[in-house]
């Protein structure tokens, strides 16, 4: 994965997200923003790693099919950052399915833990008005589970 500043100054929010592969560099149809990837830190066997980057991999898994789900953030300033997933063809680079946010993270780091069908992750659920705070405690986190159905994402929330 690669991000690109159109300024050179992340902060601008116009960066484009890319994927490269054996087929190419592929730009993901995101809308601009400031983007970065999400480290691997849970249990999954990651499959990329960021472009020139010498960190250990990205949030990226290998699902059947030669496909790959490539998880990603995008700054919400002044509020909390958003998580999307893209899920691509390994073989091509092509985008086969992607979902700008799947929600927000109160924290700067997400865990995204394998599951039997695919992936689970804590995102924001609801705000909880009756929280008189600008604060986490005013927000609800709950799991989040993506997996790929008939070559398309889902993602829906666990009970």
């Amino acid at each position: 994965m690669s991000f690109d500043s159109l300024s050179g100054e992340c902060t601008e929010d116009d960066m484009r997200a890319f994927v490269e592969g054996p087929g190419g560099k592929t730009e993901l149809p995101l809308e601009r923003g400031w983007y970065s990837p999400i480290p691997n830190i849970a249990n999954g066997k990651s499959t990329c790693q960021v472009a020139g980057a010498t960190a250990s991999g990205v949030s990226a898994f290998a699902v059947e099919g030669g496909r790959v789900l490539v998880f990603f953030g995008r700054d919400g300033r002044p509020g909390y950052d958003s998580v999307g997933v893209a899920l691509i063809d390994a073989a091509t680079g092509k985008l086969l399915d992607v979902r700008q946010s799947l929600g927000q993270s109160k924290d700067s780091t997400v865990a995204i833990l394998a599951t039997p069908r695919g992936y689970k992750l804590r995102l924001v659920r609801e705000h909880l008005k009756e929280v008189q705070c600008d604060c986490s405690a005013a927000f609800a986190d709950d799991w989040m589970a993506v997996e790929v159905v008939n070559g398309r994402l889902r993602a829906r929330w666990m009970r």
